[in-house]
């Protein structure tokens, strides 16, 4: 369906997924790094992602793939200083 979220979910800083829709898994590969793994891909790496931090961080992307998307995190007083969020929020657009 057009306009609908592909895959969604919230992880906590160790990236254990607490609710999710088509994600397989949230790799942790440092403080203020994950890594989403898409369950069913995108048809290439041109989709959208939209990630939402609790607390006072700032999220930016790293690498993105068809099936994966690295979001990284960082505290704004401090910038390109990663920091852990809480949790993550993210949802992803796109054909699939």
């Amino acid at each position: 369906q057009a306009g609908a979220a592909k895959a969604w979910g919230q992880w906590n800083a160790a990236g254990t997924i607490a609710v999710s829709y088509n994600l397989t898994s949230v790799t942790d590969t440092g403080t203020g790094n994950h890594t989403v793994n898409v369950d069913t891909d995108f048809s290439g790496a041109s989709w959208a992602a939209f990630v939402l931090l609790d607390g006072q961080l700032i999220s930016r992307p790293g690498t993105k793939a068809a099936g994966t998307l690295q979001i990284l995190s960082e505290n704004p007083d401090s910038p390109f200083a990663a920091a852990d969020a809480s949790a993550w929020n993210f949802a992803g657009f796109g054909d699939q």
